[in-house]
């Protein structure tokens, strides 16, 4: 309150002390508190760091030397993605070696103590009031707090005894010095977006910031757009390949590229829209020496392919020239996001394990698939069993009357076959898990004999679905085999995985996609797969056409396989798709641009 007033009678220097003294104060009271309530807490809490960037954002101009654009994106560094980094902080740290046996067995006998008499408190507080035996309630209470107690003082010691676990498992928002001069490589440029949000009750300049970090570059910029526009400018180019989905359903296989070339126009109208607002003239001199490209998206971005935007005005040009002609991109929930994975895979490197390509494929098996998976003809089911009609309702969303289950997928079979070769996949290492062993169980029964952590690259090639889209099912899942039965392969699912893969493709429609939550960005299979041990994911932003799924996942493979790193891989396996003289449908963005590298692009 005393920022905010201060702010409005331009007392800059109190204001600014006093809000980020008022972050301090939130993040204390927020480290007490266990991961799904510090996404709640923080959901009211988001617009003092939003009100503080904007402040430092209006005084930048005027004061160019004073560094208020460092200590925008460091505001903004500490509101955004703090779970899900605190998440790969718990992955990294589960793979560290280095660790006495008493401070194992200490910090196992500390959580496990935890989690028994939280899970007993809450039992009692269920039962009702009449029914509480107040004198256990309070004896566990008690036990609650010491336990908090000596878990603060463990993580104390484990901070001066084991400084590199602490680092690691309880990662801090990244500094831009630290970025620039540990984080980030030669050629590497991070282009961040904040997207400020119109929160009730104070006044902010609704516009959207961009900054543009390399290693020996910085600046700050704004863009002239607010969040509502910006969402618009969005649903427009995403209409185009949405129409286009919807065309190809109901023509025959002949039309399609007929109905592509229809199509384009409109897209490639809505992309060049949005590359003149993302990309400023001062970002395209930024990005002049630039290797690769980090995207950290926030808002309405998150469903934007930006190698999608196409750089030519079709006023113009006759010929579109995308974004991805010109770099290699990868995506990010925030520049700490790629701090925490690097210093995950130096730690790795440190004892041979590295999950970098690099010797990875010395002490584990090149690949494993899940393909082709084994559906049912007939779902209709008039059971009352939960995974029945959990799929009956997911056919009816989908169209489907008369029962018939999921589409199969016999060309994922030729995928993984063909993928399996190109990587010499030995055949006592059981590369492929097909049809009925495409299965939910045989995946968790590899993590549970610790067997999945034993395969550099997974593919998993199946349906997917959306949170809320079936009845039930709340989160991001993917559809092996028999789902009326076994179940999805859902979200929570996926953090309970073991891996220690270079790469997971998840190479099913909308994979990419999930629950949008502001200051955390999309919860969904992405950060699972991150967490179970993963430095990158490939996804999907939208439904995909299943041959150019296939030939483009077979041939990122064949460039990884030949030692590029995975977002040159990607990227020159979309060119490739582009320039194939025997399919020209494939140059329209809805064939190649919904895939996507999320992680590191090394």
């Amino acid at each position: 309150g005393l920022a905010s007033t201060e702010a409005k009678l331009n007392q800059s220097e109190p204001a600014i002390q006093h809000y980020e003294q008022a972050l301090d104060n939130i993040e204390r009271l927020r480290a007490g508190l266990e991961k799904e309530h510090k996404i709640s807490f923080m959901r009211g809490k988001l617009y003092v760091y939003d009100e503080l960037i904007a402040l430092l954002q209006s005084l930048h101009p005027n004061h160019p030397k004073k560094g208020y654009d460092r200590k925008a994106i460091e505001t903004f560094e500490r509101k955004q993605g703090r779970v899900f980094l605190e998440e790969m902080g718990q992955s990294g740290a589960r793979r560290f070696s280095g660790l006495s046996k008493e401070i194992i067995q200490l910090e196992q006998s500390l959580t496990e103590s935890f989690a028994r008499t939280k899970a007993n408190l809450s039992q009692l507080h269920a039962k009702p009031f009449e029914q509480r035996d107040n004198t256990q309630i309070k004896t566990l209470t008690q036990q609650l707090e010491t336990l908090k107690n000596e878990q603060r003082a463990f993580t104390t010691r484990i901070q001066k005894e084991y400084p590199k676990y602490y680092a690691l498992k309880y990662p801090q928002p990244v500094k831009l010095a630290t970025l620039q001069n540990q984080v980030l490589q030669k050629g590497e440029i991070l282009l961040v977006y904040g997207v400020l949000p119109e929160w009730k009750g104070i006044e902010l300049e609704s516009t959207t910031i961009l900054w543009v970090i390399g290693k020996n570059q910085f600046q700050m910029l704004t863009l002239d757009i607010t969040e509502e526009e910006l969402q618009a400018k969005v649903d427009a180019f995403r209409a185009s390949p949405n129409t286009l989905i919807e065309a190809i359903k109901t023509q025959p296989y002949f039309d399609i590229p007929d109905l592509a070339e229809d199509n384009l126009p409109s897209l490639r109208q809505a992309s060049y829209d949005l590359y003149q607002l993302l990309m400023p003239e001062k970002a395209k001199t930024l990005l002049k020496d630039a290797r690769t490209l980090y995207i950290v998206p926030t808002g309405p971005l998150y469903g934007l392919p930006f190698g999608a935007l196409d750089t030519h005005n079709p006023a113009q040009h006759d010929t579109p020239h995308y974004l991805i002609q010109d770099y290699p991109i990868a995506y990010l929930s925030s520049a700490s996001l790629l701090k925490t994975i690097r210093e995950t895979k130096r730690k790795e490197s440190d004892r041979g394990l590295s999950f970098s390509s690099k010797n990875s494929n010395l002490d584990r098996y090149p690949f494993l698939a899940f393909a082709h998976p084994e559906y049912p003809k007939n779902c209709s089911s008039k059971s009352d069993d939960i995974q029945a009609m959990r799929t009956e309702s997911y056919l009816k969303l989908a169209g489907s009357e008369d029962g018939s289950c999921f589409t199969e997928l016999p060309e994922t079979k030729k995928q993984a076959e063909t993928i399996a070769k190109l990587l010499n996949a030995p055949k006592d290492s059981n590369a492929l898990q097909l049809r009925e062993k495409a299965s939910r169980q045989n995946v968790f029964d590899l993590s549970d004999t610790k067997r999945l952590k034993d395969y550099q690259y997974v593919l998993f090639a199946a349906h997917a679905v959306l949170p809320n889209e079936i009845s039930h099912i709340n989160q991001s899942a993917i559809v092996l085999s028999n789902p009326d039965k076994e179940g999805y392969l859902t979200m929570a699912d996926t953090f309970a995985l073991e891996m220690n893969a270079d790469l997971v493709m998840l190479s099913a429609c909308n994979t990419g996609r999930g629950k949008k939550i502001k200051g955390e960005g999309i919860r969904g299979l992405t950060r699972a797969f991150m967490y179970a041990g993963t430095p990158a994911v490939s996804v999907s932003l939208w439904k995909v056409e299943s041959r150019s799924a296939k030939a483009l996942s077979i041939s990122l493979f064949k460039y990884l396989q030949a030692g590029k790193p995975l977002a040159q891989a990607l990227r020159q396996s979309k060119l490739d798709l582009m320039a194939d003289e025997d399919f020209k449908m494939y140059q329209h963005p809805y064939f190649w641009a919904p895939f996507v590298v999320f992680g590191d692009g090394n």
